[in-house]
C-alpha cells in the first residue's frame, strides 16, 4: 500500500507527514485542523487589494490547505480568511466537496470522497 501524504500549507510555512493509511491521516487531518481555524479567525484580517483597489472579502481567501496524496484521489482542506472550512477534491482543478463547514463536517466529506470507487476510464 502507498503511504498517505498530508502536506500542510500555512502563510509561507509548509511540511509534509507520511501515513500507512487513509484513516490515519485523515486522523492527523483533524488533529492540526482545528488550531489553524482557531488562528485564522483570531488573525488579524488581512486587506488584499486587486485590480483597480479591490477589496478581496476574507471568505475568499485562503489562509491555510491541507492536501492529502496518495490516498487514491488527490483532495484536501482549505482554511479561509474567516475562519470557515471547504473540502475540495482534485489537485489542480480543485472543486469544493460541500459547502463552508465545520472541521468535523469536512473530515466526514473527505473520508466520503475517499471511500468512493475511483472513475474508471
Amino acid at each position: 500500500m502507498r503511504p498517505v501524504v498530508l502536506t500542510v500549507r500555512e502563510g509561507p510555512r509548509a511540511h509534509r507527514e507520511r501515513t500507512d493509511s487513509r484513516e490515519a491521516a485523515l486522523e492527523r487531518l483533524g488533529a492540526l485542523l482545528e488550531p489553524v481555524v482557531e488562528r485564522a479567525r483570531a488573525a488579524q484580517r488581512p486587506r488584499l487589494l486587486g485590480r483597480l483597489t479591490r477589496e478581496i472579502p476574507a471568505k475568499e481567501i485562503v489562509y491555510a490547505r491541507f492536501e492529502l496524496r496518495g490516498a487514491g484521489r488527490p483532495c484536501g482542506v482549505d482554511v479561509r480568511a474567516d475562519g470557515s472550512v471547504v473540502p475540495f477534491s482534485g489537485r489542480w482543478r480543485r472543486r469544493p466537496l460541500s459547502a463552508p463547514t465545520t472541521p468535523k463536517g469536512a473530515i466526514r466529506a473527505l473520508s466520503a470522497h475517499l471511500s468512493e470507487e475511483p472513475f474508471s476510464t
